[in-house]
C-alpha cells in the first residue's frame, strides 16, 4: 500500500474524495458479507430445528419404538422398610410371599491396644514408627481376603502406623477385593473391614513374626473383635435363595433387603398402566413441540420489510431494538421453506394413518381418535398448534380435561393392543424421520436440511469477499497513487512559481 498523501497542495479533501470514488466497490463488499452474516443466521436457525428434531428421533421414539415403553410393572411392597423391588417388564403379575432371614455383611475387625516389643502397653498415635515400637528391620504382613492367594506387605522400621494402615488399604486381589483400614491414634488402635459384603469376604492377617503382629493389636489373640462377613437370604415362595450382596435378581424382579423380618411380607407384582399412560403422554407433548416448531417457523410473518442493519443503524437503535429487529429477520427464514413442509407432511401424514392392532376382539385397524387423541379446530387453538394432539381427558389441557379419558380406558382394558398401537406408531415416525433425515450430495446423516450445501455457500460468500476487498483496496491505491502524482506535479509547479516570484521580485 503507498504512502496515502492528503490533498497539502490542492487542498482537496482526498480521503472523502477516493471514498465516494470507490464507494461502488465498498458497497459490493458491504452487500457480500451482509448476505454471509445473514446465511450464518439461517444455519444457527437450522442447527436448533434439527437438533429439537433428532432430539425427538433418538430419545422419544427410540424409547417408544421398543416394548419395554409399554410393558411397565411396579411391585408393591407390604414393608417398604425392610425391602424395595425393581420390576422388569418380564416380571410375573402376582403376589409373593418372602421372609428375609439374614443381611448381607462384610467382615469387620476392630484392633486390640498397641504394645512395643515386649509387650509392654504404648501410647501409640498415627506417627509411631516401627523403630519406636522396638522394632529394627523390614517386618512383613500377610493378609488373605477371600479365597483370592495370600497378598505380602513389607514394612520398614521408619513406617509409621498411618502408613501401615495405607499399605494394607493398597492391597487389591487379582479378583478385584480388597480392605479398607486406618490406625485412630484418638483410640490408639487399628480397624480393618472388607470393601464387599458376604461371606467370601472374610480375610485373614499373618506375619513371619507373630510378636510383631501380636504388637499392631491385629493377630486372633490380640485384637479386639472380629465379625466375619455373611451372606444375605431370603425365602421367596418357599424356595431359600442367598446372595453375597443385598440384591436378589430372581425372575425380573431386583429385590434389595434392608432389614431381618419376623414373619412374611408381601411383594405384590401389577401392571403400570400409570406408567404407560405417562409414557404415551411424553411421546405426544414432545411430537407437539416438534410440529408447533416447524409450523411457527412455515408459517412466519413475512419479514422481507426488515432489512439487514448497518453499524450507522445499530447506533442510532437500542440495544433490545436491534435485538427484536434482528429476530423479525431470522423467525422469517424459513418461512414457506419446502423443507419444512415435506417435514410436516410426512408426519402428519404418518399421524393420520391407521394402525394394524391385534386385539381382544381380534384385528383391528385403528386410529388415534378410538384413544381420545385429536388435533382441534384451529379457531379453539393458539397460532401455530394446528397441527399439535390433544389426549381427551388429560387434567393439564383445559380445553380438553372434561372429555371421557379414553386412552385410559384402552390401556385398562386391551393393554397389548394399545401397546402395540403406539409401539408401532413410533416406528412408523422413525422410519419417516429416518428417511427424510438421510444423507445426500447435499446432507450429512441424520441432518434434516441441506448442511453440506449451506457450508459450501458460507465458503463461496467468503471466496467472494476476499476478492471484492482484494478490488476495492486495488482501486483506493490506484486512486491515491494518481493523487500522489498531482500533489508532487503541484507541489513543483508551486516551488517554480516561487522561485519566479523571488527573482522579479529583486529585479
Amino acid at each position: 500500500m503507498p504512502n496515502r498523501i492528503t490533498g497539502l497542495q490542492s487542498g482537496l479533501d482526498t480521503e472523502s474524495l477516493i471514498t465516494s470514488m470507490v464507494s461502488r466497490y465498498q458497497q459490493k463488499v458491504d452487500k457480500l458479507t451482509e448476505m454471509q452474516k445473514k446465511h450464518t443466521w439461517k444455519q444457527n436457525v437450522w442447527k436448533e430445528i434439527n437438533k429439537q428434531v433428532l432430539s425427538f428421533y433418538n430419545d422419544t421414539l427410540g424409547k417408544m419404538k421398543y416394548t419395554g415403553a409399554y410393558r411397565i410393572k411396579k411391585t408393591f411392597v407390604s414393608n417398604a422398610n425392610a425391602a424395595s423391588v425393581v420390576t422388569g417388564e418380564n416380571a410375573m403379575n402376582g403376589v409373593h410371599k418372602m421372609k428375609i432371614t439374614s443381611i448381607a455383611s462384610n467382615s469387620y475387625m476392630t484392633g486390640g491396644g498397641i504394645t512395643d516389643a515386649s509387650g509392654t502397653s504404648f501410647a501409640a498415635k498415627k506417627d509411631t514408627k516401627l523403630s519406636d515400637l522396638g522394632f529394627s528391620g523390614i517386618q512383613n504382613l500377610k493378609i488373605r481376603i477371600g479365597g483370592a492367594p495370600e497378598e505380602e506387605i513389607l514394612l520398614d522400621e521408619e513406617d509409621t502406623l498411618e502408613m501401615v494402615a495405607s499399605k494394607l488399604r493398597g492391597v487389591k486381589t487379582a479378583d478385584g477385593r480388597s480392605v479398607s483400614a486406618n490406625f485412630d491414634g484418638n483410640n490408639g488402635r487399628f480397624y480393618i473391614a472388607s470393601d464387599k459384603t458376604g461371606a467370601s469376604s472374610d480375610f485373614t492377617l499373618s506375619s513371619n513374626n507373630m510378636q510383631f503382629l501380636d504388637s499392631l493389636g491385629i493377630s486372633p489373640a490380640k485384637r479386639t473383635k472380629y465379625d466375619a462377613g455373611e451372606d444375605a437370604s431370603i425365602i421367596l415362595d418357599g424356595v431359600t435363595y442367598t446372595s453375597s450382596q443385598n440384591t436378589f435378581e430372581i425372575n425380573d424382579l431386583v429385590i434389595t433387603t434392608n432389614e431381618v423380618t419376623s414373619g412374611e411380607i408381601t411383594l405384590n407384582t401389577q401392571s403400570d398402566t400409570t406408567g404407560m399412560y405417562n409414557n404415551i403422554k411424553e411421546l405426544f407433548k414432545k411430537y407437539n413441540e416438534v410440529v408447533n416448531k416447524l409450523d411457527q417457523m412455515y408459517a412466519a410473518e413475512d419479514g422481507s420489510k426488515y432489512k439487514m442493519l448497518t453499524e450507522d443503524d445499530k447506533k442510532a437503535m437500542s440495544e433490545n431494538e436491534v435485538k427484536e429487529w434482528e429476530d423479525k429477520i431470522k423467525d422469517s427464514m424459513l418461512r414457506r421453506d419446502i423443507t419444512l413442509q415435506l417435514t410436516l407432511s410426512e408426519l402428519t401424514g404418518i399421524m393420520m394413518q391407521r394402525i394394524k392392532v391385534q386385539t381382544k376382539e381380534g384385528e383391528k385397524e385403528l386410529h388415534l381418535s378410538q384413544f381420545g387423541i385429536n388435533t382441534m379446530d384451529s379457531r379453539l387453538v393458539k397460532k401455530n398448534e394446528w397441527h399439535a394432539y390433544h389426549i381427551d381427558g388429560d387434567e393439564e389441557e383445559d380445553i380438553v380435561k372434561t372429555n371421557e379419558n379414553l386412552l385410559k380406558k384402552m390401556i385398562a382394558s386391551d393393554p397389548d393392543a394399545t401397546a402395540e398401537f403406539f409401539r408401532n406408531l413410533s416406528i412408523n415416525l422413525a422410519d419417516g424421520l429416518y428417511k427424510l433425515m438421510g444423507s445426500t450430495d447435499y446432507s450429512s446423516s441424520y441432518t434434516l436440511y441441506e448442511d453440506k450445501l449451506m457450508a459450501s455457500q458460507y465458503s463461496s460468500y467468503s471466496s467472494k469477499i476476499y476478492e471484492a476487498t482484494k478490488l476495492l483496496n486495488a482501486k483506493q491505491d490506484n486512486y491515491y497513487k494518481k493523487f500522489a502524482r498531482m500533489e508532487k506535479a503541484m507541489a513543483q509547479l508551486n516551488s517554480t512559481q516561487n522561485q519566479l516570484a523571488g527573482y522579479f521580485n529583486t529585479k
